[in-house]
């Protein structure tokens, strides 16, 4: 019975933290634009559409950022918003 009461226990604790995770996820965007004005990076994804952070710091036009996304918990990606972009490497000119 206490094996019983420990798995429960396990699975119940498994399974928030694996829901709690569920609204993050990774992309990967390669920077388009910089607005200096207003210290933005604009990321552009395979999908071809754009995604905007704060915080132009070190990033240049070029850049390749591997991104985490919050769903905020809906369907449409048009709300989601970048959590973290961190520096994934670069694309050369052709």
């Amino acid at each position: 019975m206490k094996k019983l009461i420990a798995l429960t226990l396990t699975l119940i604790a498994l399974l928030t933290a694996v829901s709690a995770c569920a609204d993050v996820y990774p992309a990967v965007g390669v920077v388009t634009d910089l607005d200096y004005e207003n210290d933005l990076v604009i990321f552009e994804d395979y999908n071809q559409d754009l995604w905007v952070m704060e915080g132009i710091e070190d990033w240049f036009i070029g850049d390749i950022g591997a991104l985490l996304m919050d769903d905020m918990e809906t369907e449409s990606i048009y709300d989601d918003e970048i959590v973290v972009a961190h520096y994934a490497g670069f694309m050369p000119e052709e």
